[in-house]
């Protein structure tokens, strides 16, 4: 009996860990690329959504895409290399607004996948005015991609859980590497990563009037108008801290420098 009852306690012991070994979620990143892009007023140019690596095993996803319609306009979405070479047939369904673009892109074949990376689609954009404008990805992370009609995600219990992480890009229209005249150059941060903090460096033949930082999704954690005595060459220090006086949590932050010498970013990684 005592024998019966540690083989049936240590398989219980067995089984539970079995089973909670199944349901820890894998990683799965998924990103706008390049995740900045420099360009000037009536370029056209493209940002693909590409899966990562890892990005494991589905066979479909629906992105939503956000930009600002007053610094770019959306002009075509495209079929990407990953799902062109998985499958002969495929199901697309692109839908766009002033300011948000849709695409829908499904695998035709029975027991087609796919694994990152690669380049899933690939998007289109004219510039139209000086500016700064995330392309970001509003779709709902728990349900963006699937796998044979199921949901990824976390918290999946018919598919094997994945921990979707998905990174927007920024586009900065005017001031960019087409335009050396202007005697700009790009701004640097350090220390970066950092962990609460830093300085932002930059250098330009006409003054900058103001410093935003912001997140990836474009929206303003904090901003600050310039000391004219340091708007041409200077230093922007950052304490850590948004507009609330609080610390910005861990990610991944845009430092956009703004003024006569158009807009010029560097990416800000902020780490605990």
């Amino acid at each position: 009996m005592i024998r019966r009852a540690g083989l049936a306690g240590t398989l219980a012991l067995l089984l539970a860990a079995t089973t909670a070994a199944a349901v820890d979620p894998v990683d799965f990143f998924a990103s706008i690329e390049p995740a900045l892009t420099e360009v000037e007023p009536d370029d056209v140019f493209e940002v693909t959504f590409s899966a990562g690596d890892p990005a494991e095993h589905f066979n479909g996803y629906e992105v939503v895409l956000q930009f600002d319609p007053a610094v770019l306009e959306f002009v075509s979405a495209a079929e990407g290399s990953l799902m062109i070479q998985a499958a002969p047939f495929r199901w697309t369904v692109p839908q766009s607004t002033d300011s948000t673009v849709t695409f829908t892109h499904v695998l035709l074949a029975a027991g087609a996948f796919v694994d990152g990376p690669g380049t899933l689609s690939t998007y289109t954009f004219r510039a139209i005015a000086n500016g700064a404008s995330p392309v970001a990805i509003v779709s709902d992370p728990h349900c963006t991609f699937v796998d044979a009609g199921l949901c990824v995600n976390a918290d999946s219990g018919q598919t094997f859980p994945r921990a979707v992480q998905m990174t927007d890009g920024l586009v900065l229209v005017g001031g960019g590497t087409a335009a050396p005249e202007s005697g700009r150059l790009r701004p640097g941060f350090a220390p970066n990563p950092t962990r609460g903090g830093g300085e932002l460096t930059f250098s330009a033949a006409r003054a900058f009037d103001r410093v935003r930082l912001v997140d990836v999704s474009g929206r303003e954690i904090r901003g600050e108008q310039l000391a004219p005595g340091v708007r041409g060459s200077g230093i922007w220090t950052w304490d850590g801290r948004g507009r609330d006086r609080r610390r910005v949590p861990p990610g991944v932050y845009w430092a956009i420098l703004e003024g006569g010498s158009g807009p010029a970013a560097t990416k800000v990684v902020v780490i605990r």
